[in-house]
């Protein structure tokens, strides 16, 4: 056994002061937790901003004894923000409909349909009817989904009968309905009135978009998009009188503002990680040989 010299000891102290500072505060809690504006990620409270454009060089895997442990996350930007009108799109670099074990560009997760006359919003996995009824993603409340439970926001047209309405995370929603009344107040009809997502009040033949890897999505009341719902590439036609220029504030609104994380902290981590590693080798190969040279004398 080698004997500890002064070198180790300083070593094992400048080590561990590295991996502290690049962590920051962790905090050992769920991945929802919101803190002011700020979501939890591998216990590391990594703030969130509509003004935010997210980390492309990010790209690391979710930490054992967590949620999805071994997924990669990271990697998406604001450029990568938009979708199309199909579930599973909004993937940076991916094509086809689904969400099925997939990783998290943006840290959040995808939307979670349900339908409650085929089963109770993901109490049971079997019960599915097809890709999108996956219970992967656990129920809408759950109270482990980035950012709180799905929610609903609805928003009237001014000129038509025209009803949108978006379903994210609470988080996110509650950000978008500020971004949304500061850039189409003038569309808007009424007050936004928002609820949480019971499987009837969003359906995912009504969806018109989806953003920020299926996380986030727009649709619209009365809107016929049922060949989704087999992974179609059709797309229907919009309800005759539909307000476009609603449709495209919002659209352009939730791709510009739509909240995204800061990674920073992650990514001093997973170089504080590579350092650690690197000292450790170093120390292990220089300690034979001061050793040795100890011996000598």
């Amino acid at each position: 056994m080698y004997y500890l010299t002064p070198l180790f000891i300083v070593s094992l102290y400048f080590l561990s002061m590295i991996f502290k500072t690049a962590a920051g505060q962790q905090i050992d809690q769920r991945e929802s937790e919101v803190i002011g504006s700020t979501i939890i990620v591998n216990g590391v409270p990594l703030p969130v901003s509509p003004s935010n454009f997210g980390e492309a060089d990010l790209n690391i895997s979710i930490t054992p004894g967590r949620h999805f442990a071994s997924r990669m996350i990271g990697g998406g930007t604001r450029a990568d923000i938009y979708g199309t009108h199909l579930y599973g799109s909004g993937y940076p670099g991916m094509s086809t409909p689904g969400v099925k074990g997939r990783g998290f560009p943006f840290f959040y997760w995808p939307v979670s349909y349900c339908k409650v006359q085929y089963h109770d919003c993901g109490d049971d996995p079997s019960a599915a009817i097809n890709f999108l009824y996956t219970a992967e993603y656990g129920k809408p409340a759950n109270s482990s989904r980035p950012g709180g439970p799905l929610t609903t926001a609805q928003f009237h047209s001014k000129i038509s009968n025209s009803t949108y309405h978006l379903l994210a995370d609470e988080g996110t929603i509650h950000s978008l309905i500020s971004s949304v009344q500061s850039n189409c107040s003038p569309l808007l009809s009424g007050t936004v009135s928002t609820a949480p997502y019971n499987g009837t009040n969003s359906s995912p033949e009504e969806a018109v978009q989806y953003y920020r890897a299926s996380s986030v999505v727009l649709a619209l009341s009365d809107f016929d998009n049922s060949c989704s719902a087999t992974a179609g590439q059709l797309y229907g036609s919009l309800p005759t009188g539909t307000d476009l220029k609603l449709l495209q504030c919002l659209n352009s609104t939730v791709g510009q503002t739509v909240p995204l994380a800061d990674a920073t902290k992650l990514i001093e981590l997973e170089k504080a990680k590579k350092l650690v590693v690197f000292f450790m080798i170093l120390v292990l190969i220089v300690m034979p040989s001061i050793n040795h040279l100890r011996m000598i004398r």
